[in-house]
């Protein structure tokens, strides 16, 4: 490294259609990276930022801005980061002009990439699934030892696992990201609150179930909070003993914290993460077509059955130990 910080970029979009989870996951990284003394900035439209506002800690520059990386690193960037299913190397070859070094995130090895480093945190990832989509050279880190978290997660892990075997079930922790579209973490908690003196419900709404998700918290206080836009998700799952969730990105934050979660696929890239995390025996995983009453009825058989419970708990941390942020950190250094 130079005395001067080092420039990194990092290109990722977020809405409420595509939901958050590559910006998350990029916001997560150059936060690491910043720790370190680098300089990072974000190439993303406006409503990436309005999704995920912890973006907007950084400069950023909207992607239609031809000169906007020139501009926002005169002297070249060091690195630049792609993370989008959207993206492959007819995106990332570009980027060269301006930067010395490309790393991408991806989680689907369906597409050809043009990078120095490859990030697949999918559990089970081999060097053979990228074989002929990545140069001969690439450097490939891959599967659950580089899942790429925030570093609250690495501190509240051994709490939350020590309580996971001796606690009933308390709290329960509804959340299916920055969109859901299918309104199930709004179905589950009303399904929930049919059943009187049951545990006490923490959902966590995407923008078009806000509204609703207050009502129904107003309605029912002592039963239900509303927790929208949270920076505190790692808290969130620590203090819960059951979840609910999309079988995406976040349930590696899931894992790392040892959560029994009952989870659903919501979209068609989660198919793998869902199919190699049920088979680690790490979550319930429901058919797609289910209904909220069906998910409802799940985590009341788990909230039952504490051997199944602690079972999935261990099952799910030994997937994920939360220093992944860590080891990409020292791979990019």
């Amino acid at each position: 490294m130079t005395s001067a910080a080092p420039n990194v970029a990092f290109r990722c979009e977020a809405s409420p259609a595509i939901g958050g989870g590559h910006a998350m996951r990029c916001l997560a990284l150059a936060d690491a990276l910043a720790a370190r003394g680098w300089a990072p900035c974000f190439v993303t439209r406006d409503e990436s930022a309005e999704t995920i506002p912890g973006v907007a800690r950084y400069p950023r520059v909207d992607p239609s801005a031809q000169d906007g990386l020139s501009r926002a690193a005169p002297a070249g960037l060091e690195l630049a980061v792609v993370d989008g299913y959207g993206f492959d190397r007819r995106v990332e070859t570009p980027l060269r002009r301006s930067a010395r070094r490309l790393a991408v995130i991806d989680d689907l090895a369906d597409r050809p990439h043009d990078c120095d480093v490859l990030i697949d945190q999918t559990a089970g990832r081999t060097a053979d699934d990228y074989r002929g989509l990545v140069p001969a050279d690439c450097r490939l880190l891959l599967g659950g030892a580089y899942a790429i978290l925030r570093p609250e997660f690495a501190r509240l892990r051994p709490a939350a696992l020590a309580r996971r075997a001796r606690d009933p079930v308390r709290r329960i922790l509804l959340s299916f990201g920055a969109s859901d579209p299918k309104g199930m973490g709004q179905g589950i908690a009303e399904a929930l609150l049919a059943a009187p003196d049951g545990p006490a419900i923490d959902l966590v709404p995407d923008t078009a179930g806000l509204d609703a998700a207050r009502a129904l918290a107003a309605a029912n206080p002592d039963r239900i909070a509303v927790h929208y836009r949270t920076d505190d998700m790692a808290g969130l799952m620590a203090r819960a003993n059951l979840a609910a969730g999309a079988a995406g990105t976040t349930s590696w934050e899931r894992c790392a914290l040892g959560l029994p979660s009952v989870a659903i696929v919501t979209a068609d890239n989660q198919r793998l993460i869902a199919a190699r995390l049920a088979a680690a025996g790490a979550i319930d995983l429901v058919p797609e077509d289910a209904p909220p009453a069906a998910l409802a009825d799940r985590l009341r058989r788990l909230a039952a059955d504490a051997p199944r419970r602690t079972a999935m708990a261990e099952a799910a941390a030994a997937l994920i130990d939360a220093r992944g942020v860590e080891r990409i950190v020292e791979a990019l250094s």
